[in-house]
C-alpha cells in the first residue's frame, strides 16, 4: 500500500506495526525484508534486520517454506555479504523454480547468481 506509493518510511512503519502486533503472521515480515534489502542505500543494520526476520519466517513456514522465502533468503544472505550462501540458496530456487516451468524465476534468479558471482546485491530492474 504505501510501499507502492513510493511512500519506504511510511511503508517500513506500517510493516514493522503489522510484525510486531502479530507475531506469526508472515506478509509484513517479508514485505519489510524486501524493503529493507531492496533500498538503493541500505546500511548493515537494516542488512542484518532482514536476516534476523529471514529467520523468524523459517520458524513461521517450518518444513513448507515458499519459494519467494527462498528467494529472498538468498538476496537477504548477499545483502549482508555472504555471497556463497546466497548463491548456493538461489541455485537452489532456481532448481525448484525450473522443476515447476517457471522460466520467469528462473531467467530473475540466473540475474540474481549473476549479482552475487559479481559480489553485488540483487535490485530489482537492474
Amino acid at each position: 500500500m504505501h510501499e507502492e506509493a513510493g511512500d519506504l518510511a511510511r511503508a517500513r512503519i506500517s510493516f514493522e506495526t503489522a510484525a510486531t502486533l502479530k507475531p506469526d503472521w508472515a506478509l509484513p515480515k517479508e514485505s519489510l525484508a524486501w524493503l529493507l534489502i531492496q533500498q538503493p542505500q541500505m546500511n548493515s543494520v537494516d542488512a542484518r534486520q532482514s536476516l534476523a526476520l529471514l529467520q523468524d519466517l523459517l520458524k513461521i513456514y517450518g518444513a513448507e517454506v515458499p519459494l519467494r522465502v527462498g528467494e529472498l533468503q538468498a538476496c537477504a544472505l548477499a545483502a549482508n555479504g555472504r555471497y556463497p550462501e546466497a548463491i548456493e540458496m538461489a541455485g537452489k530456487v532456481r532448481g525448484a523454480f525450473q522443476r515447476n516451468g517457471d522460466q520467469r524465476g528462473v531467467a530473475r534468479i540466473d540475474s540474481q547468481i549473476a549479482a552475487f558471482q559479481a559480489k553485488q546485491r540483487w535490485l530489482p530492474g537492474k
